[in-house]
């Protein structure tokens, strides 16, 4: 190429008209050639960046799928702790309303005309032991009554200690 440029310098239009032809060919070459290789780089290395961020993606989706199954099985458990919550609060309702009885029954037992009296002896002399102290009460030999009669043995102890705890006897 150099060698015809030299010989064409005589004929200065013949010379530009080389040159430009020249830069036409070489124009359509860069046109055709150098675009497609820098944009066949770019479209690679963006088509590796997307495979990239697709792969980030599934695994953030893969967290958040965990996270939902981790919700609901929290969701799960606060349900069933509201469930015992519900629960203890209607057997603790149920057991205030029976000591509220029982504190009531126990203070119509106080009032006066009932009356409790321990025995401790043989069986065979109960009958005898309520007949002495019962004019202490009041009570006549034929006024009609209620008696609930609690045995125990002296000797169970936790039974004894029982009985003196439930009514306050000793």
């Amino acid at each position: 190429m150099g060698v015809q440029l030299e010989a064409d310098l005589g004929d200065p239009s013949a010379y530009l008209s080389g040159l430009l032809t020249g830069l036409a060919s070489v124009e359509a070459s860069l046109g055709l050639s150098l675009p497609s290789v820098q944009l066949g780089l770019q479209v690679d290395a963006n088509l590796a960046i997307s495979a990239g961020l697709s792969l980030k993606i599934e695994a953030i989706d893969l967290q958040l799928e965990a996270l939902v199954s981790i919700n609901v099985a929290l969701v799960a458990i606060v349900q069933a702790l509201l469930a015992i919550q519900v629960a203890l609060s209607a057997a603790i309702s149920a057991v205030a309303s029976a000591l509220t009885l029982y504190v009531s029954m126990t203070a119509t037992l106080a009032t006066a005309g009932a009356y409790c009296v321990l025995y401790d002896g043989p069986l065979s002399g109960l009958g005898a032991a309520v007949d002495l102290v019962t004019p202490s009460t009041g009570l006549s030999g034929s006024t009609v009554i209620r008696c609930p009669l609690i045995i125990v043995q002296t000797a169970d102890l936790p039974a004894y200690n029982g009985l003196n705890a439930v009514f306050k006897v000793s």
